[in-house]
């Protein structure tokens, strides 16, 4: 059981890090944009993170969709990196990997897609 705890305490450890940093992609873009954005990491177990853009589409398409893309390529591109770095070095555990895929494939989903389950919506 204590050898299991390692990998878990990875998993979940690397897949917060993974969403707030797919959050705050959102939230950079926005800025960029010069708008104020609100970012919910959504830590409980039946609350979704989501970054919150008031006036995003007065922009126009292109900021919406550069806010609404740029944090899934940045989901995808994290963990090719980690990939990367683990097939040379194997500096990162299979589980914190896990992890990073399993955001970049929630964020393909949510965000590219438009797919999200039920129940799991922003707030507000």
């Amino acid at each position: 059981r204590a050898s299991m705890l390692g990998p878990l305490l990875a998993f979940l450890g690397s897949r917060l890090v993974a969403v707030a940093l797919h959050e705050l992609t959102h939230g950079a873009v926005a800025i960029a944009y010069g708008l104020r954005p609100t970012v919910h990491l959504g830590l409980g177990p039946f609350s979704a993170a989501c970054t919150t853009v008031p006036g995003a589409g007065a922009r126009g398409c292109a900021a919406v969709s550069a806010i609404r893309h740029g944090g899934w390529l940045f989901s995808v591109a994290l963990p090719l990196v980690a990939t990367r770095l683990w097939l040379i070095a194997g500096s990162m555990s299979v589980a914190a990997l896990a992890a990073l895929w399993l955001t970049a494939l929630d964020a393909v989903c949510s965000d590219a897609l438009g797919w999200t389950p039920r129940g799991r919506r922003p707030p507000g």
